[in-house]
């Protein structure tokens, strides 16, 4: 038993009250009798008390090497305090200098541009008023995703027939376009039809020129103006200003008076679509849809010899306007709306849609009014289609009213 005298040591390891005469020697180390690790004592550390032949030197008590540590744990705190208050202060003195040093990040026009709602693309703005059909496409936003890229992989019918025709008479890459829209007037004559690409950032008008030849430039409003011969018909291509190329192609001889048809200035914003299909567009029509096509049929007397060449006369004669919205989400949705105007008429249209097949989609449904509700306005016939690219893209074959012209 140890008296008032004897030093007490605390092993650093084990926290054990250790008296002096208690300490074990193994070799040149003393070590500690409960967890025999090695005690890091020195000469100097021994007790007061002249120990025995065999006691090994003290250690500091377990008070003092907290107030030790008390001490250098404060010393570093103070330090690390006034290193931080001299760098706050050094950063906020310099901040301007600083900021002149920083790396210059530069915005692109296509970054900063807006994707605009879907009546009110500007393309739209350039087609001629009495346009009765109008197909849009928006590229930029097909190619928003690696989902929505493979529709153009290969295209379906309806949207090659637009970006086929911009590809071969403008060799603009399909990664440089911000939509394309067509419009056509069909009524009572043979169609004159106006395509308009808006291109993400202003085109190359040396390479336009080059994929032209051997076409020479006349001026048209000051803009530069090409003719191109197709097979079937004859067009223009007009550089409408930096973003914006517009063709506009008959079946039969195209005139240059046929440009004063084309809007100067254009239509913009909520009043960009031709009068004709606006209300259709409005109301009809998905403001976020990829693709989408309006049109009012109501004088499309020449439509009809032109759906027999596209074998679709039997739906297409009943429809008086229709609104169609190709959209993506978790899948692809295709939504078209069908006007009868005659509550006869809407069971046929109903029929028909209900017998088309579509083995692929994951749903298709098919919505009209109830046979009690016989008022025009109503005579409303929804279908809406949901699957993958390869069911949308069979389901655009069905609604295609172009025909299938080869553009040569």
């Amino acid at each position: 038993m140890t008296n008032e005298t004897t030093p007490i040591f605390a092993c650093p390891y084990c926290n054990a009250q250790i008296a002096a005469e208690n300490l074990e020697r193994r070799g040149e180390k003393l070590v500690c009798p409960r967890c025999g690790e090695p005690l890091p004592l020195s000469e100097t550390d021994t007790p007061v008390r002249p120990p025995a032949p065999d006691t090994p030197p003290s250690m500091p008590s377990s008070q003092s090497m907290a107030k030790e540590n008390r001490r250098t744990l404060l010393a570093l705190l103070g330090i690390m305090t006034l290193l931080a208050a001299v760098g706050l202060t050094f950063a906020l003195l310099t901040v301007d200098e600083r900021r002149k040093h920083d790396y210059p990040v530069k915005k692109s026009k296509q970054e900063q541009m807006v994707l605009a709602p879907t009546g009110e693309l500007a393309g739209l703005g350039y087609l001629p008023a009495g346009s009765n059909l109008v197909i849009a496409v928006n590229v930029e936003s097909v190619r928003a995703n690696p989902k929505t890229r493979a529709l153009l992989e290969p295209s379906p019918p309806l949207l090659d027939f637009l970006l086929e025709k911009v590809d071969k008479h403008s060799k603009l890459k399909i990664e440089e376009i911000d939509h394309v829209v067509l419009g056509a007037e069909l009524r009572d004559k043979l169609p004159q039809i106006v395509v308009v690409a808006r291109t993400r950032a202003p085109y190359n008008r040396e390479a336009l020129a080059d994929a032209l030849k051997p076409a020479k430039a006349v001026s048209h409003l000051d803009r530069p103006l090409f003719a191109f011969t197709t097979r079937p018909g004859e067009g223009y291509l007009w550089c409408a200003d930096e973003r914006t190329l517009i063709w506009l192609w008959r079946l039969d001889a195209v005139k240059k008076e046929d440009l004063a048809e084309l809007p100067q200035p254009p239509r913009q914003g909520e009043g960009a679509a031709p009068p004709s299909v606006k209300a259709v567009v409005a109301d009809r029509v998905n403001k976020h849809s990829l693709v989408w096509a309006a049109g009012n049929l109501e004088d499309a007397v020449v439509l009809q010899e032109m759906l027999r060449l596209g074998g679709k006369d039997t739906l297409w004669k009943e429809i008086k306007a229709f609104g169609l919205s190709l959209l993506h989400q978790d899948d692809f949705a295709l939504v078209a709306h069908f006007f009868t105007g005659n509550a006869k008429s809407t069971p046929l249209v109903r029929k028909q849609l209900e017998e088309w097949k579509m083995p692929l989609a994951k749903s298709v449904k098919v919505e009209s009014p109830p046979p009690e509700v016989t008022e025009a306005a109503a005579q409303w016939v929804t279908l809406q289609v949901r699957g993958d690219v390869a069911t949308l893209r069979d389901a655009l074959e069905l609604f295609q009213i172009v025909p299938k012209f080869k553009l040569k």
